[in-house]
């Protein structure tokens, strides 16, 4: 059958598919095929006419909508996506009449993405952003604000008020607070259930803003810190508590200063945390949370724990297992390939994590690498450990050492890119980037 025969709502349905699968294909960093010059949308409308009736009558084809865009283009847009939900992008513009056009339409937001300066904070951006107070729809937030070199920065107070969004029914599942987000651009976190505090930006802020932060909603599962966080002046934890997160099941921290680490690790209560991710971290970086875990179990159920581009010893192995004993899967993504020193601790007679089920790593094949598979091998032979499943970050072709693997018992999965982060998340997250 031709697709000039097609019926409108199957061609309509390959449209939406086709270009969810082009936004895709445009941020894959392993793809080298030159981007197209215009959207997918604006493509298909150009084969012919019943294609462009086609595409001009599925509202889901325009709802993207980017205020740097001609004045003429955004309003095309609105026009065909009639009422169907919004993803909006924001940037500083020196034409009040395309905010005009864009802010009007607030109650359709679902996604909303805002990019800014500092500089403009008495700007028409951040005073529309402020008057807002229909956009009870709105479930994803990005606020990515940035400042010229040497400019003021305003002081923060213990308390943390939406700034933008403040309509009451306005509760995101999803925020990002990128640079300097956190000073002037926060929206309501009541509701929010993964948060993204991107301190890229040397912001000195108190521990209760901290907890006030962290603690607003009691959804909150999902939380990545990165950047700068300062502790040197935060009271002692006898003094003003940890910060309770009871829902938090995944957490992700990639510290500047390295004691962060430690401090946060044993600040935050979340005794139902499964998955646990650290990036760059060094030996000397944890070394407040042995003892604090050795009085009680700091997560006593995390079952996914995961290493990024750390550079840590040998001698750092058993304290993760003895403070993590419970872990079943376990990634390693150092900036060589291989995962150093771990198999050795792994070896029966050591019974370190013996609920372990798959190690991810980077992967070259050579002689150590065949070594490791009879390895296994003779472990699961011996009936020592469970079967491992290998899972080996590499765009080789690595057919013929998953042959050998299988032959021996042993299964091994190919990993392309790195999973997305939450791994129960959405994969089309771009502005996550900072952890790869």
């Amino acid at each position: 059958m031709a697709f000039s025969t097609f019926p409108v709502e199957i061609l309509a349905h390959v449209f939406i598919i086709g270009q969810r699968m082009a936004h895709y294909d445009s941020q894959d960093p392993y793809d080298d095929e030159p981007a197209p010059t215009h959207p997918f949308e604006l493509l298909v409308s150009a084969v012919n006419n019943y294609w462009r009736h086609v595409a001009l009558g599925t509202a889901l084809l325009w709802c993207h909508i980017e205020s740097r865009s001609p004045r003429d283009k955004i309003a095309a847009y609105l026009a065909r996506s009639e009422s169907a939900e919004l993803h909006v992008r924001l940037s500083e513009s020196e034409d009040p009449e395309t905010l005009a056009l864009i802010m009007p339409t607030s109650a359709r937001w679902a996604t909303v993405s805002v990019n800014a300066l500092l500089d403009n904070i008495q700007g028409a951006l951040f005073n529309s952003l402020r008057h807002i107070t229909t956009c009870a729809q709105l479930r994803r937030v990005c606020t990515i604000v940035e400042a010229i070199e040497g400019a003021e920065t305003p002081a923060l107070g213990d308390k943390a008020p939406p700034q933008i969004f403040v309509d009451p029914a306005c509760a995101p599942a999803f925020v990002r607070l990128r640079g300097f987000a956190l000073l002037v651009c926060r929206p309501s976190l009541v509701g929010v259930v993964t948060l993204h505090l991107d301190l890229t930006r040397r912001i000195r802020f108190s521990y209760a803003l901290l907890r006030s932060l962290l603690t607003c909603s009691p959804a909150l599962t999902h939380l990545s810190i990165y950047g700068y966080l300062e502790p040197n002046q935060w009271p002692p934890v006898l003094t003003v508590g940890r910060i309770p997160l009871p829902a938090l099941r995944s957490l992700r921290l990639k510290c500047v200063l390295g004691h962060s680490y430690s401090e946060l690790l044993t600040r935050i209560e979340a005794q139902g945390l499964v998955a646990l991710a650290l990036k760059d971290v060094h030996n000397d970086d944890l070394d407040a949370l042995w003892p604090a875990n050795a009085v009680a179990p700091v997560f006593p159920k995390l079952e996914r724990f995961a290493c990024v581009g750390n550079e840590f010893s040998d001698a750092l192995y058993p304290l993760f297992m003895a403070a993590f004993p419970t872990v079943r899967d376990f990634a390693y993504i150092g900036e060589a390939a291989g995962c150093p020193h771990l198999l050795r601790h792994l070896r029966p007679q050591r019974g370190n994590w013996p609920d372990l089920l798959r190690v991810t790593f980077l992967f070259d094949e050579d002689d150590s690498a065949y070594t490791m598979i009879d390895e296994l091998a003779d472990w699961r032979e011996l009936q020592h450990r469970r079967n491992l499943t290998l899972r080996l970050g590499t765009t080789m072709d690595i057919s013929e050492f998953q042959s050998y693997a299988s032959e021996a018992g042993i299964a091994v999965e190919k990993m392309v890119r790195l999973d997305p982060w939450p791994t129960e998340g959405q994969s089309d997250d771009e502005e996550d980037t900072l952890f790869t």
